[in-house]
């Protein structure tokens, strides 16, 4: 390349930008859109400006035309040659606020939005992958009680004998035309404040190098925060400070984001299995459940704590790695207390469709039915398993089936209790009398013969049966428990509230 042709590169840069220091994105953008195919030979010492940054004025007059603010302060972004672009997770699923902020962003008027929660639903993820679906900067800051100006607005440092003005992330952010992400802003002190002038989307002014700052277009600023800025009366987010009324006059609207609703919980757990090769709907199906009953009981005061969507995506990865369902559950419920772990694990035992068709006994740690016989007539209770009082009706036809119809034998001992005392109680046997039980899956059936006599009992109705056992002894064990405390019950009935 003549020394001609570079004179002539610089002088087209000069123009373009109307500046004597450019950055290294800069000079490499402008290369690309006027088809010059070697911008390299400014990228040496002899133009070097600063850390990224070069000069563009020819060489000879290049010492007369740049006039720094002082000879011995350099203004540095390090951040230039970088995307600040997000990455796009394959696996998020938009919900709550997402269409409307989408709105906001895609409008690129500045309007500052104030996005507070409840801890492990969302919001920081949400403001993420907006801006990665979008394609627009997105720059994060983490607000802590020791952040200040010279973590936002910038610093002062001594390199190679030159003292570099290090510009932070707000200035960086307004330079490119970013969203920026206050994060955990309720941690921060009244240091925010010399944010001010910036929320409200005016030029700043940078006192310590005499500079004014315009906000490039789209520039935004988002906050996110666990409380709305009044502290945490309740010590749940711990460090949490009350903020300057001014400071939040500041943010244009306050978004209140919401847990997902279970359809879109499923399929955020939906996704996060596929992607772990562990796809187990039934499980996902009871997780959120258990997590919808938590979260309900938590908001009308039954539980100090609650299950994030967060904690729900530890457990299918725990599962993922351990291969069992409880054993996942139990590992992430360990972070709480002994009451809650122990409380949050009953319920989950309780919704479990892995727990569903075992010995109803076992599942809440009922060891004889002669104890559970004698505690309902101590408390008064009738006893569901020996005579329900209102079992569903079921229909008692004889089945006509041919010899080759598909009916399969059936072990009684294999049946879980319940639906053998269903069987029992809709036949009026005792437990010694020959039974022969019969199932067929295209009818989803049992046939039962005894005594000459078959009757036809649908799964249907086994399950109904089953709701209603599982509900009177619920109720029972809450009334036993009620008596431990009074300590007229033994110690063998463990709580289940």
């Amino acid at each position: 390349m003549t020394k001609v042709e570079k004179e002539q590169f610089l002088s087209s840069l000069k123009e373009h930008y109307n500046k004597d220091v450019l950055t290294k994105r800069q000079i490499t953008d402008f290369a690309k859109k006027s088809n010059f195919s070697n911008p390299e030979f400014i990228f040496c010492k002899k133009y070097e400006a600063g850390f990224g940054k070069y000069y563009i004025s020819t060489e000879e007059n290049k010492l007369s035309t740049v006039s720094p603010i002082n000879d011995s302060v350099l203004i540095e972004n390090p951040l230039d040659d970088n995307s600040f672009v997000p990455k796009k997770d394959p696996l998020y699923v938009p919900f709550g606020f997402y269409n409307k902020l989408s709105m906001i962003v895609k409008s690129k008027i500045f309007y500052p939005v104030y996005i507070t929660g409840l801890s492990g639903n969302g919001k920081t993820m949400m403001v993420e992958q907006l801006c990665a679906t979008l394609k627009r900067e997105f720059i994060r800051v983490n607000i802590t009680k020791d952040t200040d100006e010279t973590d936002l607005i910038g610093n002062y440092e001594l390199i190679n004998g030159n003292t570099i003005r290090k510009e932070g992330a707000v200035l960086t952010a307004m330079r490119r035309g970013a969203i920026l992400l206050l994060d955990e802003t309720d941690l921060g002190t009244e240091r925010l404040l010399c944010l001010q002038p910036i929320l409200e989307g005016k030029p700043y002014f940078d006192k310590k190098t005499g500079e004014i700052i315009e906000p490039a277009i789209g520039f935004n600023i988002i906050a996110t925060a666990n409380t709305k800025g009044k502290g945490s009366d309740d010590g749940r987010f711990i460090g949490t400070n009350v903020l300057n009324e001014a400071f939040l006059e500041r943010f244009a609207i306050t978004v209140e984001q919401e847990y997902p609703c279970i359809s879109v919980e499923k399929k955020i757990l939906t996704a996060l299995c596929e992607n772990l090769h562990v796809a187990d709907n039934e499980f996902i199906d009871d997780l959120t459940n258990w997590s919808d009953n938590i979260r309900k009981t938590y908001f009308d005061g039954g539980h100090d704590e609650i299950i994030s969507t967060r904690r729900l995506t530890h457990i299918i990865k725990a599962y993922a790695i351990f291969k069992d369902r409880l054993e996942a559950v139990e590992l992430c419920l360990n972070r709480f207390d002994e009451l809650t772990k122990k409380s949050f694990l009953d319920l989950y035992t309780k919704i479990s469709s892995e727990t569903k068709n075992n010995d109803i006994y076992a599942k809440y740690d009922i060891s004889d039915e002669s104890e559970l016989a004698d505690l309902s007539k101590k408390f008064n209770i009738t006893n569901p398993i020996a005579a329900p009082p209102s079992a569903p009706q079921t229909n008692t036809s004889v089945a006509t089936s041919n010899p080759k119809d598909e009916w399969e034998s059936i072990e009684p001992s294999k049946l879980p209790k319940f639906a053998t005392n269903k069987i029992l109680f809709e036949i009026s046997v005792k437990y010694n009398e020959k039974i022969i039980i019969k199932y067929s899956s295209s009818k989803k059936s049992y046939l039962i013969s005894s005594h000459g006599k078959d009757t036809q009992i649908s799964e249907k109705s086994l399950n109904s049966y089953q709701e209603k056992v599982e509900g009177d002894i619920l109720n029972l064990l809450v009334q036993a428990n009620l008596a431990k405390k009074n300590g007229n019950v033994a110690d063998t009935y463990r709580p289940i509230i």
